[in-house]
């Protein structure tokens, strides 16, 4: 439980792909859920996960991908 948000109600989802590099072939499907509430991780930790060397894909275009939200934004 450490690692979600108290408010686990408020979220975003979407289906997406895994975050490996674009050059990979990364066939599968994931659904992703953002949630609302962004958790504070100290830089200790932070340091650790980027030590894993992990190689993020840059931002991707929507395309045909819907965001779903399980909230009314504000506006």
């Amino acid at each position: 439980h450490d690692l979600l948000p108290e408010n686990r109600g408020d979220f975003y989802r979407y289906e997406g792909s895994l975050t490996t590099k674009a050059d990979e072939d990364n066939a599968e499907t994931v659904s992703w859920v953002i949630f609302r509430e962004p958790l504070r991780v100290d830089r200790p930790t932070l340091r650790k996960f980027i030590g894993l060397g992990h190689q993020a894909k840059k931002l991707q275009e929507l395309h045909r991908r819907f965001v779903l939200t399980s909230f009314v934004p504000p506006g």
